[in-house]
């Protein structure tokens, strides 16, 4: 609960430093309360099922996330940015993709 408000909190205010159009903030906002309705339900569902232990579930959670953020890392334009975010990884990445 306390990273939702967390990022609930500081998400518009950095977006809009870095020029976010207030239409995309919205959408992407209204999107991460709606994915998060779905998580609970399907996370409680889950866990009143007794399919898997908790700690499958936490695994499985923090593979996804952890694989959506390398994605977003090494990705060029994923995140709307035209330089990837990471170190180009010695030069496996072109240092300049959006021109």
């Amino acid at each position: 609960m306390s990273a939702n408000c967390l990022f609930m909190a500081t998400t518009p205010s950095f977006a809009i430093e870095h020029g976010v159009p207030l239409e995309v903030l919205s959408i992407v906002m209204a999107a991460t309360g709606a994915c998060e309705i779905v998580c609970r339900v399907v996370n409680g569902w889950v866990a009143d099922r007794k399919l898997v232990t908790a700690l499958v579930q936490l695994s499985a959670v923090l593979l996804m996330t952890s694989g959506a953020m390398f994605l977003a890392a090494i990705i060029p334009g994923i995140v709307g940015t035209c330089d990837p975010p990471l170190v180009y990884l010695g030069q496996l990445l072109p240092q300049r993709v959006c021109e």
